[in-house]
């Protein structure tokens, strides 16, 4: 699936090159890269993570960065993203937050552990967005060959205090992946289930409003009213307009 995620990343660059003048526009933004993202910028500022660590650089000199700062997380990061002034990290059995200072240097907030709300340890797979202030996170462990139960969920987290986000909610699904925001409504990537929509108007409290059939989807990206869905073969595009009536545009082949 790397592989299929690095030719993602690479269209994705090319399409959306107009976009990244819009870095330091807000959250908006965000929209247009995908959940498993490892690395972004912000201002002068870039941000990485690895399988262990979140490195800071500066690239005010964009030929020659300079590494400012490395954080030491844990074991299997996955995913990073930013919602104003905070990075949020994924990892096998955590979410990360850590708060930008003026100087860009992240700072810890506070860490959640899954294993508070289940009794696993076994999981994966668990990107992360934020809408105002709640944190979507989807953990799956479908794939894993492992002998604890299996958790299949996407977690709903107040986070307008940053230091002591509160669980609120999760809803099952059967092997969820990257996910997405965009007008008014949460876009989760589900192995079996193709792509579920759900109006989070009641951020609290996601409801399934209607579902894009297909197999092995894996992660969204917004662009005004086109959504582009990669699976592990193709990727697709459609027109989310009226989200009761979601018009697929096409695909491109990924593999044969």
């Amino acid at each position: 699936m790397k592989n299929y995620v690095s030719i993602f990343v690479a269209l994705i660059v090319l399409h959306f090159a107009s976009c990244t003048a819009d870095s330091e526009a807000g959250s908006e933004s965000i929209s247009n890269v995908g959940s498993y993202t490892t690395m972004l910028t912000f201002g002068n500022r870039l941000y990485a993570v690895s399988k262990q660590a979140l490195l800071t650089y500066d690239v005010s000199n964009r030929k020659s960065p300079v590494l400012l700062k490395k954080i030491i997380l844990g074991e299997n990061i996955e995913s990073l993203f930013r919602h104003d002034s905070l990075l949020l990290i994924g990892s096998a059995r955590n979410m990360y937050i850590y708060s930008l200072g003026i100087d860009g240097i992240p700072a810890h907030s506070s860490t959640s552990d899954y294993n508070d709300i289940f009794e696993f340890s076994c999981n994966s797979s668990d990107p992360i967005v934020v809408v105002d202030t709640y944190a979507y996170v989807t953990i799956s462990s479908l794939e894993l060959d492992c002998n604890q139960v299996e958790i299949n969920t996407l977690l709903v987290y107040d986070i307008s205090n940053v230091k002591t986000p509160v669980f609120k909610q999760r809803v099952s699904l059967s092997s969820p992946k990257g996910l997405g925001y965009s007008k008014g409504y949460l876009f989760v990537c589900d192995a079996k289930q193709g792509v579920v929509v759900f109006d989070i108007e009641n951020r609290e409290n996601p409801k399934e409003v209607t579902k894009i059939d297909m197999t092995n989807a894996f992660d969204v990206i917004f662009k005004n009213n086109i959504m582009m869905v990669v699976t592990d073969k193709e990727l697709r595009q459609f027109d989310i307009t009226d989200i009761n009536n979601i018009i697929e545009l096409g695909k491109i082949l990924l593999k044969k």
